[in-house]
């Protein structure tokens, strides 16, 4: 299962937008050492709706990617650069987003009063790897951001996310992963306050059985670790089915 910080839009650990609506290019350049590949993209920023943020009870708000239409006229743009080496299994890339987030909400205790108007200016960048051999694999992406307050006025806000994960195949059908995720921001940063977000950490192992090329039964257990006392730490169980329809 994806990383809790990089899950969709809607789920309830997610921090950044999944989805792009718009235009992407991408290409590649071969080398003797390996291939760099890039990509760009330009597409409908964020939004979210932060009705009754400023009233007892709030409890938190989505990121909107804006299907149909977008809140603002300024617009996300992003680039990323990766190299694959040809002589190690290895993969590396940096990237970069700027995303002005709007506000689509504007109701009862919105944190700013007009429908389209800039909440947050954010930017985002960092970097990632991928190393893989046919038993052992490891991979980590880090996400540094930077929420300016444009509602409240409160100035710049950084906060940084990560994960780093380890696999070994045991067998041919059975493998072991293990992955650290972590979030850290200031209590302060609006952004994550909208969002309803828990800043903390998870520990997460698998235990994925693969029946064939196209269907594996994993086992997940992850664990909690809130930064906050206010916030309780759980454990989670899962259990699931994945297989590939032909």
């Amino acid at each position: 299962m994806r990383p809790t910080f990089l899950d969709f839009e809607d789920g309830s650990g997610a921090i950044l937008p999944m989805h792009i609506i718009g235009l992407m290019g991408m290409g590649k350049v071969p080398s003797s050492a390996g291939e760099f590949n890039y990509s760009l993209m330009l597409g409908n920023s964020s939004s979210m709706n932060t009705d009754g943020f400023t009233l007892p009870g709030y409890d938190r708000t989505e990121i909107d990617v804006n299907n149909v239409s977008d809140k603002s006229d300024p617009k996300m743009f992003g680039a990323k650069l990766a190299f694959k080496s040809s002589q190690i299994p290895l993969e590396v890339g940096v990237f970069g987003l700027s995303n002005p987030i709007a506000e689509s909400g504007a109701g009862a205790g919105a944190a700013i009063s007009t429908v389209g108007s800039e909440l947050i200016a954010q930017t985002v960048y960092g970097g990632y790897y991928r190393y893989a051999t046919p038993r052992f694999d490891t991979m980590g992406e880090y996400y540094s951001l930077n929420n300016d307050d444009k509602a409240g006025n409160t100035g710049d806000h950084k906060a940084s996310a990560f994960y780093v994960q380890f696999g070994y195949r045991t067998s041919d059908t059975i493998k072991l992963i293990y992955r650290f995720e972590d979030v850290d921001f200031l209590s302060a940063d609006p952004y994550f306050q909208y969002l309803g977000t828990p800043e903390g950490s998870r520990h997460v192992v698998d235990l994925r059985y693969d029946i064939d090329d196209t269907n594996a039964l994993k086992f997940e257990v992850a664990k909690f670790e809130p930064v906050s006392s206010s916030v309780k730490s759980y454990t989670f169980y899962a259990l699931q089915w994945a297989f590939m329809m032909l």
